[in-house]
């Protein structure tokens, strides 16, 4: 039986759009991205009765983490306390069932584990697509797919990059006291998640990111609401096409100055 408890949420996304996408040359075409999502283990005290389920693909008892992250680097939803023999397809449908809504014309970046949903975009199967593989690989995008994965894993990672952040600043996520009940554990991820965003926004719960913006980019975020509007009713693997139709014509088009000035 998986155990979950109340999630943590930050706030609502309705209208919401990230100025670390929308103000960057390479990542606006992500327009209506607010974030990445993917699920972690932690290291779980379970009764031995019960273990069995909670035995991770490491061998281990974990609690499954799934955690929505967005651009700037905090946590918009986290849920814990599923066994850690979950899938990640079946973790995000628990947090779907719990709380974890995306916006329309909004989606997160996911990997390829997570299945088709609404709202979440995944790369292409079958593509080098993990950052390790582009830098083992010493050649750049031949195709618009190939790019596609490679900006995309490079905006996803933000939300490997945070887990890890939280995992090495608190030991405790890595070795859970066996004192605590499953419930303490759960509320230690979800007090550890709520102190990372309360260091990230310098105590203030609620921050208007783009009160101390120029004029010029408040305007340019506020054409990124525009552009969201036209995602309605658009399904996941549309919207990656539009991506990647206008990544690779900007690729293209940047390739052919850099050749001309070299001419």
């Amino acid at each position: 039986m998986v155990k979950l408890f109340q999630a943590f949420v930050r706030l609502s996304e309705e209208g919401y759009v990230s100025k670390e996408v929308e103000l960057s040359q390479k990542r606006s075409v992500f327009n209506g991205c607010i974030g990445a999502i993917d699920g972690t283990l932690v290291r779980a005290h379970i009764p031995q009765k019960h273990q069995r389920n909670w035995r991770s693909r490491k061998g281990m008892v974990h609690q499954n983490v799934f955690a929505a992250v967005r651009m700037d680097g905090t946590f918009s939803y986290v849920l814990a306390g599923a066994e850690g023999s979950m899938n990640v397809s079946t973790l995000l449908n628990h947090a779907l069932a719990h709380g974890f809504t995306i916006p329309p014309n909004r989606f997160y970046l996911a990997d390829a584990g997570f299945g088709r949903q609404e709202g979440i975009i995944q790369p292409y199967y079958g593509i080098r697509y993990h950052l390790q593989e582009w830098r083992e690989g010493n050649r750049g995008p031949e195709t618009a797919e190939e790019l596609y994965n490679l900006r995309q894993s490079g905006s996803r990672i933000i939300v490997e990059q945070v887990i890890g952040m939280i995992k090495r600043k608190w030991k405790i996520l890595r070795e859970t006291a066996p004192e605590y009940g499953l419930r303490t554990q759960m509320r230690i991820v979800y007090a550890v998640c709520g102190l990372h965003n309360f260091i990230c926004r310098d105590g203030e719960e609620e921050v208007d990111e783009e009160a101390d913006l120029p004029r010029w980019q408040r305007d340019q975020l506020e054409q990124a609401r525009q552009r969201c509007e036209r995602l309605e009713g658009m399904l996941p693997p549309e919207i990656r096409e539009q991506i990647v139709r206008a990544s690779w014509t900007a690729y293209l088009e940047e390739k052919r100055r850099r050749e001309r000035r070299v001419d």
